[in-house]
């Protein structure tokens, strides 16, 4: 059951990946991104407090995986883009890209860290989201 919980988050997001743009289109940049934060937060609520059990889960997961991965994502195209000017757009962007992930090899201790203080990983997934 837990791999049919990961398949369907995994369809959710390609579902959003193939959609993000026509959405985009249709309400716009800023009402896009907008959609994005507010769906991610509410399904992190309910994700991590109103689902108990992983059938649940596996009915949850498609919409988490929309918002939470697909959406998201499809974001950081459109983005980006409205930050630098053409003619330092991709090497900004590559740097972001992956001065993040030089900061973020230290989030694994971090998380494990965080998770324990919150006294689990529903109150650390909420605490995170929120911020």
């Amino acid at each position: 059951m837990g791999a049919r919980v990961s398949i369907t988050y995994t369809i959710g997001a390609v579902v959003a990946y193939t959609a993000g743009g026509f959405v985009i289109d249709v309400i716009g940049r800023r009402a896009f991104i907008s959609l994005t934060f507010v769906g991610a937060l509410v399904i992190t609520f309910v994700t991590y407090k109103l689902t108990h059990t992983v059938e649940a889960m596996a009915g949850v997961a498609p919409i988490n995986g929309f918002f939470t991965l697909g959406f998201a994502y499809v974001r950081m195209a459109i983005y980006p883009c409205e930050l630098f000017m053409s003619t330092v757009r991709s090497t900004a962007i590559s740097f972001v890209f992956n001065a993040a992930r030089i900061i973020a090899r230290v989030f694994p201790i971090l998380a494990g860290t965080i998770v324990k203080s919150f006294d689990g990983a529903p109150q650390a997934a909420m605490a995170l989201g929120l911020a």
